[in-house]
């Protein structure tokens, strides 16, 4: 019988860190001197922080949008990933899953660096089989969350027919079906959902539906 798989979107699926992300990037582009053309809100998060970067400040040029993303990196990756907060009965969630013999993966938008950073801080480590993150392949990042969880069910040897996604966004969404998963999208997170009633998509609201869901599922 095949593994019965859950992968887990981070930010905003398992964690607030907006405030962290977002902090880190106003002293990124306070420090330089960038103008930030919207509001720098939680709706940003989520997608891949050059893009992220490019929607704040309007800018296309590779060479000054890497130089805010190595301030905001330096900010992030040495304290501000550390104010991450875990959503109320996720703790409670993950380890009744893991002890139930599910099979735990991450994949997340976030950077490999922050992200295992977060999973040590938060005692995680022992209960995911493995971390994706988009720049995983250090030399050729992942195009997108599709490609990462192609990448994550070929190398993990997953059963799409036994596994789910877990996310928060549309992107969470679009990425699953492209992949043949079905997807449970939460309302907590920062992502506008997609008003569907498919049979390979749910909503949840809080973590007690999320676990009878998934027990509903795989």
């Amino acid at each position: 019988m095949p593994s019965r798989s859950i992968i887990f979107d981070l930010d905003g699926t398992l964690i607030d860190s907006q405030e962290s992300i977002l902090n880190a990037i106003r002293v990124a582009l306070n420090e330089l001197g960038v103008e930030a053309k919207i509001p720098v809100t939680k709706e940003l998060i989520g997608p891949p922080l050059i893009d992220t970067l490019s929607k704040i400040t309007g800018l296309k040029d590779r060479l000054i949008l890497n130089t805010v993303a190595n301030k905001f990196k330096l900010h992030y990756d040495s304290a501000g990933y550390t104010n991450s907060v875990v959503y109320p009965g996720i703790n409670h969630l993950l380890e009744r899953l893991h002890n139930q013999g599910y099979v735990l993966y991450v994949a997340t938008n976030k950077r490999l660096i922050p992200t295992k950073k977060i999973v040590d801080h938060l005692s995680w480590g022992s209960l995911f089989s493995a971390v994706y993150s988009i720049d995983l392949n250090a030399d050729k990042p992942f195009k997108n969350k599709s490609e990462m969880i192609s990448a994550l069910l070929r190398n993990e040897l997953i059963d799409p027919n036994s596994a789910i996604y877990i996310g928060d966004r549309d992107e969470d969404y679009e990425a699953s079906k492209e992949n043949y998963l079905p997807c449970i999208l939460v309302d907590w997170g920062y992502g506008v959902k997609i008003p569907t009633h498919n049979d390979d998509q749910f909503f949840v609201s809080n973590p007690i539906e999320l676990l009878n869901t998934i027990q509903r599922v795989l």
